[in-house]
């Protein structure tokens, strides 16, 4: 089984989307959580000289009053997240197969490779995509936030802050690299298992 761009593509697509529907939910729920905790009165120096730190929960002030649901649906989303993330190698693996013997029912031999390459593709397709709608959405939050931080740190603060941000994009260009050569590889491997279901799904005609 060789690979083709005419079932690659749509397998390769239909991965994609699983990891991107996947990584969207954990963001919306992800944006919330970071926007209370940036909005949170730990903060504010007035307010905080206004309670007990003593007897005050950090939780509570952080996330709010509801802290503790919150957290429960941010684990149970990062867990659906999770899943998603597998299900996209795996089924374009499996896909590939089922598209390419619609094209060709007595090819045999090379699935796993083949699925390997797609599940490949569809994973590091859908993490680029969904780390580009991530970064658009959380910008402009971490940006005021940070200038919060340089606002009550003062110019030392800010000075800190510029120094960090050259460091910062060296970090993330290559923790990016990095990614995607690990999720490449996560891809290749379930998509190579997804290429197994889908020869069982649709073997060559006898």
């Amino acid at each position: 089984m060789r690979i083709k761009l005419e079932p690659l593509l749509p397998a390769a697509g239909i991965g994609a989307l699983i990891w991107i529907i996947g990584s969207l939910a954990a963001l919306v729920v992800g944006y919330r959580v970071v926007q209370t905790m940036f909005e949170s009165p730990l903060f504010d120096p007035a307010y905080m000289e206004t309670i007990d730190a003593s007897t005050a929960d950090p939780l509570a002030l952080m996330f709010g009053e509801s802290f503790r649901s919150t957290m429960l649906l941010s684990s149970a989303v990062n867990g659906l997240q999770c899943l998603a993330w597998a299900l996209s190698g795996a089924a374009a693996g499996a896909l590939y197969v089922i598209f390419y013997r619609r094209q060709d029912p007595m090819a045999s031999g090379g699935e796993a490779g083949a699925g390997a390459a797609a599940g490949a593709l569809a994973v590091i397709t859908g993490y680029l995509i969904s780390t580009i709608i991530s970064t658009i959405v959380m910008a402009p939050l971490v940006s005021d936030f940070l200038g919060q931080i340089a606002l009550m740190g003062g110019p030392e603060a800010a000075q800190a802050l510029d120094q960090m941000g050259a460091f910062m994009v060296v970090m993330v260009a290559v923790s990016a690299i990095c990614s995607i050569l690990l999720y490449g590889v996560i891809g290749a491997v379930t998509g190579a298992l997804g290429a197994l279901l889908g020869n069982a799904m649709a073997k060559p005609a006898a």
